[in-house]
């Protein structure tokens, strides 16, 4: 199985193509909105790319528990294959 060092890796290149900021703070703290300042509209982009890069589908009642980068990732690992 992946490992949250590795989501969090992947997560963090993402983050990077897409809103083009230096993101090597972010952490399984950071914030999605207040530390890393995404939008509601790049937040659905970005869901959209996880799914992809993921090849998992989030459900509703995980995107609404999404606040932090760990949330992200927690999510991940609940869709992914054991």
């Amino acid at each position: 199985m992946i490992s949250n060092h590795e989501i969090l890796d992947k997560l963090v290149n993402l983050l990077q193509e897409k809103i083009k900021l230096d993101l090597t703070e972010i952490g399984p703290e950071s914030l999605i909105r207040e530390d890393i300042g995404l939008n509601s509209l790049t937040v659905f982009e970005l869901v959209l790319e996880i799914e992809h890069i993921f090849k998992i589908e989030f459900v509703e009642e995980d995107l609404l528990d999404i606040h932090t980068v760990g949330d992200v990732i927690a999510a991940i690992k609940r869709h992914l294959p054991e």
